[in-house]
């Protein structure tokens, strides 16, 4: 099992996604950069080894390839800023990847919010203040590293699963 911290926001200023929270809920932790059908992770990566040129957008999604490549069933995720600022939602992969309608289709959160790229999940803990004593230096430490998608070496994997001890 891996921990992975996953930046769920628009912009530098951090706004959390619409609708990011309603899907964690209904069972699929989301991806971003996947707004149009060509940017399907799968299609991204099946086009690497064939030496496929990618569009500019495609070359901005690639980056989250890891998300379709690297994520195991099991793994535990970490949403900074879901559902705001200063909070942190926890869920676990229970499937694979998959590509729906996305945020905007299930969630009708208008333009934007298209987050098509998923892996099923549950929650298992919602809206955790990271400012909090149960949540701990070290890991709010962590939790604040730059990165769209962080997975967690040995040293700070020991010290999420004895946080996850503590929150479920």
């Amino acid at each position: 099992m891996n921990h992975w911290k996953i930046r769920a926001v628009h912009g530098r200023n951090y706004k959390p996604i619409e609708g990011m929270l309603a899907s964690l809920v209904a069972g699929r932790a989301r991806m971003g950069w996947s707004d149009r059908a060509d940017l399907d992770l799968r299609k991204i990566v099946d086009m690497e080894p064939t030496g496929g040129m990618l569009n500019s957008e495609q070359q901005d999604a690639e980056p989250c390839r890891r998300f379709l490549t690297d994520i195991r069933v099991q793994d535990v995720l970490w949403y900074l800023c879901v559902p705001e600022k200063r909070k942190v939602t926890v869920v676990r992969v229970t499937g694979e990847y998959d590509y729906d309608r996305g945020i905007k289709g299930v969630f009708d959160r208008g333009p934007g919010y298209d987050f098509r790229s998923f892996r099923p999940c549950e929650v298992m803990a919602l809206a955790l203040d990271i400012d909090s004593e149960t949540i701990g230096p070290d890991v709010r430490r962590w939790l604040e590293v730059r990165g769209r998608l962080v997975r967690a070496g040995p040293h700070y994997a020991m010290i999420l699963n004895e946080c996850l001890g503590r929150i479920t």
